[in-house]
């Protein structure tokens, strides 16, 4: 399928540009992106098929097991290449993304207004600020003029409109996507509405994760962040399982391991323990993270999120010096912006699991409530609401 079309990627310009001639219905949004776990346009989806009936989401969408699934959440849903998905890819005015232009069709795309509601605040470089690693040449190649890149490069074509959280982020976005800073807009993240209020999401949550949070004495989530170069990193951790197994089970504490849906490892394996839970990597855990009491991570920017629960975040950056010099580097010094203990190694971590009281004080050691503040604006679980009326009013 790819080489059919790398033959027609010409006519495919072509295409692109006549659809520029339709008419584009504004109660029609199309959503693309992957339908997992960290997915805004899941929430913003949701809450537009809750909430207004006088707009239709219609989900576009390259993979044929997120189409199934999707359409069992009660949407209509097509394959982008589809007659529907074609149709509706064609007259829908608003089209969102979760991270690049390919999430949609975008060969269909010209005369809609694309919108880039992103996937997580910025802890690393992104995009076009990479400098380093893996990922610097996809974004700034060494021997091609910018101008070129953005005409070929589908990754490198900047929407109408990207979401922020925040003047900080705000400010980052507009940068590293190449979006004039007043289309990106302070919103917040739909995806963490959960957390202010009961949703069709939330109401599906596992009754066996729910049991186990209500059982357990303290509940922690581990979720990494994936490496841009790809190696199996938890090797550098030392992570031994058994152990920390052991530290949990005495203190009737669980733990849940949630890896990012791109990471490729085999060091950690999901071996049975008691008080440890393996999440798969495209589990929805955002239902869940209000009722955690401790989050446990590196550079993820998962923390982000989870300061708007105002619960207690335990950060592991174990190989910070060789992720900033051989994966990404960071917008801001590490210590400035992690608020809470730091452990640079496993034995200091089941150190902190042993012997720290995990209670709402320690939050207020670590400037939590501050760096909350200064990257997110909105605490109040309408940020879908704020979205919605941005577009549906200006048409």
């Amino acid at each position: 399928m790819k080489s059919i079309f790398k033959i027609f990627r010409p006519f495919l310009y072509l295409l692109y540009w006549l659809t520029f001639f339709i008419r584009r219905n504004p109660h029609i949004w199309i959503f693309g992106g992957d339908y997992n776990s960290f997915s805004n346009g899941k929430y913003l989806a949701h809450y537009i098929l809750k909430n207004h009936p006088e707009v239709k989401p219609v989900w576009v969408v390259r993979s044929h097991i997120d189409l199934k699934k999707i359409q069992r959440d009660g949407f209509e849903a097509y394959y982008h290449w589809s007659w529907n998905g074609i149709k509706y890819s064609l007259i829908g005015k608003y089209q969102f993304l979760n991270s690049y232009v390919f999430d949609i069709n975008y060969w269909l795309s010209c005369g809609s207004t694309i919108i880039n509601l992103w996937h997580g605040l910025p802890l690393k470089k992104l995009n076009f600020d990479i400098e380093k690693g893996p990922s610097a040449s996809l974004f700034n190649p060494r021997f091609l003029p910018a101008w070129i890149t953005r005409i070929f490069i589908l990754r490198h074509k900047s929407p109408h409109y990207f979401i922020a959280t925040s003047k900080v982020t705000q400010e980052i976005f507009s940068k590293a996507f190449r979006v004039p800073k007043e289309k990106c807009l302070i919103t917040g993240y739909p995806r963490n509405d959960v957390f202010f209020e009961k949703n069709t999401i939330r109401q599906s949550s596992s009754l066996e994760i729910n049991s186990i949070i209500n059982n357990a004495e303290k509940t922690f989530v581990y979720m990494p962040t994936w490496r841009d170069t790809e190696n199996d990193f938890l090797v550098d951790s030392e992570i031994d399982i058994n152990a920390m197994n052991i530290a949990l089970s005495s203190k009737n504490y669980h733990m849940f391991i949630k890896l990012h849906p791109l990471t490729k490892l085999n060091s950690l394996k999901s071996s049975s323990q008691s008080n440890i839970h393996f999440l798969p990597g495209q589990f929805d855990v955002y239902p869940y993270l209000i009722n955690i009491d401790v989050l446990i991570t590196d550079y993820s920017s998962i923390y982000f999120d989870f300061l708007l629960t105002e619960n207690i975040i335990l950060f592991f950056p174990f190989d910070l010096d060789k992720y900033q010099s051989q994966d990404r580097d960071l917008y801001f010094e590490y210590n400035e912006v992690t608020p809470g203990p730091v452990a640079n190694n496993f034995s200091e971590l089941l150190e902190l699991i042993n012997n720290r009281q995990f209670d709402k004080p320690l939050t207020k050691a670590y400037n939590y409530i501050e760096i909350k503040d200064r990257f997110w604006n909105y605490k109040d679980g309408k940020s879908s609401e704020r979205i919605f009326h941005h577009f549906y009013e200006n048409p």
